[in-house]
């Protein structure tokens, strides 16, 4: 004779739907997350951008030889806040454009050095917003080596 089993075992509806709800809310935090790290990746990649235009004028400003340059007047006039004097929005990729400026100080310390301070900031908004770089330059006119301030 047959014994049949009067309890059952396993899930019943409800319990399957509340794990389905617990779950659900744990890939919708999952999903936030890595909305967040790809902004984070985009906002990191347009700083190295920003930085890598910042030391290209850099080296622009290092490579001043003569009074003929273009970029001259960046080591022999005082300027706040002005436009770089050679193409000042710059493109990379097509895509990120970023924008130039600089400041200026004459005869720092009164050592004949030029310190120069240039900003980059991006023009187009990724990530977390805009991003800027900043980087300083000391040069002296004569092209000899003077002491830093």
């Amino acid at each position: 004779m047959p014994v049949s089993k009067k309890t059952q075992s396993g899930f019943s509806l409800v319990e399957l739907m509340v794990a389905m709800v617990i779950l659900a809310i744990g890939l919708l935090g999952l999903a936030e997350l890595q909305i967040t790290a790809i902004k984070g990746n985009s906002k990191v990649g347009s700083l190295i951008m920003a930085n890598s235009v910042a030391q290209t004028a850099l080296e622009e400003i290092m490579a001043i030889s003569e009074k003929t340059d273009p970029l001259y007047p960046v080591l022999k006039d005082p300027a706040a806040g002005a436009d770089w004097l050679v193409d000042p929005v710059r493109s990379i990729d097509g895509k990120d454009r970023f924008k130039i400026t600089y400041t200026s100080t004459l005869d720092v310390g009164g050592s004949g050095v030029t310190q120069v301070n240039i900003r980059v900031d991006s023009l187009d908004a990724v990530g977390f917003g805009p991003s800027f770089a900043t980087s300083e330059a000391f040069r002296s006119l004569t092209g000899k080596l003077a002491p830093l301030p």
